[in-house]
């Protein structure tokens, strides 16, 4: 935790309209005798929508940054059997389903990886899931 006389410094707080993807496995496919390692299209889709979500304003991130990222889904059509009934009247409730948090939040990093130089340099990262009517990523980037 940074000492209380130092402060995050919001540098750039942008949404990334649509349905988030998580990050998918890498895939290899035999070319000759050689394996090629390649990510999955949808992965690759979804990471350059995230980089071109980017405001042009942003700052540049310095040596220490935090990330907090909130990823909403679409609504499904009948409440899911794990979730209480006064969960699902909220608006927008956390949820459990499709897809880990971490590969939502790993897809999310490598979209924003060439604005933040190295990714190594995130040393807060803060990430939820959550179910909406409107699909969508919350991103705010933080530094020292």
């Amino acid at each position: 935790m940074p000492k209380p006389s130092q402060a995050w410094t919001l540098i750039a707080a942008f949404d990334v309209a649509g349905k988030p993807v998580p990050k998918a496995r890498p895939r290899a496919k035999i070319v000759g005798r050689f394996a090629r390692v390649y990510t999955p299209a949808k992965t690759k889709a979804f990471e350059r929508l995230v980089a071109s979500s980017i405001p042009s304003d942003a700052g540049q991130p310095k040596d220490l940054i935090r990330v907090d990222l909130r990823v909403y889904l679409p609504r499904p059509k009948a409440r899911p059997r794990y979730m209480p009934k006064r969960l699902w009247l909220e608006p927008e409730p956390y949820c459990r389903s499709r897809g880990d948090v971490d590969n939502y939040a790993k897809a999310i990093l490598d979209g924003i990886g060439d604005w933040l130089g190295n990714d190594v340099a995130v040393v807060d990262l803060r990430a939820s899931k959550h179910i909406s009517d409107q699909p969508r990523a919350e991103i705010e980037v933080y530094t020292l």
